[in-house]
């Protein structure tokens, strides 16, 4: 078990250096979605601190360390609705650098267990899923942090280390493609690697300067900047990807956001959604009023790109035929500029 993170009030980043051979139990709690909470509260309670949050919250030092850790990596939210949004990315954050952490130091670490998946009645809690089921961001990030073939990119001053794990059991001939890339979707750099990911381990794959990426003066770039790693196969299929910034989200520069989101109706209770930004979109949260599970969520679109993603209505269809519309938020829309 590792508690130093929460209990002990470390950053997240101790994830990456308190390494046992099996990771029994760790996490990191988050309250329950907007539309959960409803379920429970009236507008006058919403409030971490008011009687009734209190009363769904059953660790000694819950509220008050949610706000500590969300005060370090996050600018103050302008609501509550925004609050339990960031501190939903703040838990999805925490974890997947623990996972990470765990994974690339395969084969000395060979498994990390993550509390936990769900919860048994609606409640603040480590939980990736709510007591009715629905997916905060920890259990979107922690499906992706478990891939089967991962990527994980690292900066220490002025340098990129890029480590790639593999659960396969079979080598793989691969690319592994770096881009950085302003918000605004300026190509600053890209360098490809061609690299043969060995099987079933970890290892680091390439090491380079930030300014082989076009990063020649990080104390002016570092708050515009992400850099975007992809392995591809030899086929050009993508195996993995993650992204890397260079400063904490607070200080990110983040600018504003003009999403065009299309829905498209595949049959009754079943819409493909198609979302694009011009600039970057960071932690894009995707709602409805009507119950029903996303395929991603709390994701990154990068400016240019295109995410498409499907929702299924678990309502009875119909239900939902005059009431299925979708709203969407990003992380520079959770706080007031």
């Amino acid at each position: 078990h590792y508690w130093m993170v929460w209990w002990g009030k470390q950053p997240f980043e101790s994830y990456q250096e308190a390494i046992p051979r099996f990771m029994s139990e760790f996490g990191f709690q988050s309250f329950p979605d907007i539309t959960t909470v409803k379920r429970y509260t009236e507008e006058e309670d919403w409030s971490i601190y008011s009687e009734v949050m209190q009363s769904h919250q059953r660790s000694s030092i819950g509220n008050v360390t949610i706000a500590e850790y969300m005060e370090r990596d996050y600018r103050d939210p302008k609501n509550f609705e925004m609050f339990l949004y960031v501190n939903h990315v703040l838990q999805a954050e925490g974890i997947k650098m623990g996972i990470e952490g765990h994974r690339k130091a395969m084969p000395y670490c060979m498994g990390s267990l993550y509390w936990q998946l769900n919860d048994v009645w609606p409640v603040a809690s480590w939980s990736g899923m709510d007591y009715f089921g629905r997916w905060k961001a920890l259990h979107y990030f922690v499906r992706d942090a478990f891939q089967e073939v991962a990527v994980m990119p690292d900066v220490a001053g002025d340098q990129l280390a890029v480590t790639v794990v593999s659960d396969r059991w079979e080598e793989i001939p691969a690319k592994i493609r770096l881009r950085a890339l302003d918000f605004a979707g300026q190509v600053l750099g890209t360098v490809d690697v061609d690299y043969t990911i060995p099987a079933n381990t970890s290892a680091v794959a390439t090491e380079l300067p930030l300014s082989d990426l076009g990063l020649v003066d990080l104390p002016n770039q570092q708050a515009q900047v992400v850099i975007a790693v992809e392995v591809l196969d030899a086929k050009g299929a993508l195996l993995a990807d993650n992204l890397k910034y260079l400063v904490k989200p607070k200080d990110l520069d983040l600018p504003e956001v003009s999403a065009e989101l299309s829905v498209t109706m595949e049959e009754p209770g079943k819409a493909t959604l198609t979302l694009t930004a011009s600039t970057l979109a960071k932690h894009v949260y995707l709602q409805t009023s009507v119950p029903g599970h996303f395929s991603d969520n709390y994701f990154d679109l990068l400016p240019g790109e295109t995410a498409t993603v499907s929702f299924q209505t678990t309502a009875p269809v119909a239900d939902t035929e005059s009431s299925l519309s979708f709203s969407v938020v990003s992380l520079v829309d959770s706080y007031e500029k």
